[in-house]
């Protein structure tokens, strides 16, 4: 193949190709926020966990979920008076134990 064809070809590839690879540039450039974004609608309607719902952290910290958005989850750390604000694509991270309702009415009776 002589140098015109070679050019001839590339130049006929580029402009064939050249919106995929523009398209797979901008995917990947913004995979991350699309990721948050979805974990974060994954989290916020799911019925796991709703707000003022009371939670054990790592097994030990008693919380309570006080604001759910799509980008983070804020928790309200009872024992320490502080306040943990996760983001929602580092939720499935966190060890996290729900409350139930039922052992909730037998702490408040005590």
């Amino acid at each position: 193949m002589d140098p015109e064809q070679i050019k001839s070809l590339v130049d006929s590839l580029m402009g064939e190709y050249l919106w995929y690879f523009i398209g797979a540039a901008v995917a990947m450039f913004f995979k991350n926020a699309i990721e948050k974004f979805v974990s974060g609608l994954t989290f916020l309607y799911g019925n796991d966990y709703n707000l003022d719902d009371e939670v054990y952290i790592s097994g030990s910290k008693r919380a309570t979920i006080v604001r759910q958005t799509i980008v983070k989850t804020v928790f309200y750390l009872r024992d320490t008076d502080r306040r943990l604000v996760i983001p929602n694509n580092q939720l499935h991270n966190l060890r996290c134990e729900k409350v139930l309702a039922s052992a909730r009415q037998n702490v408040e009776e005590d």
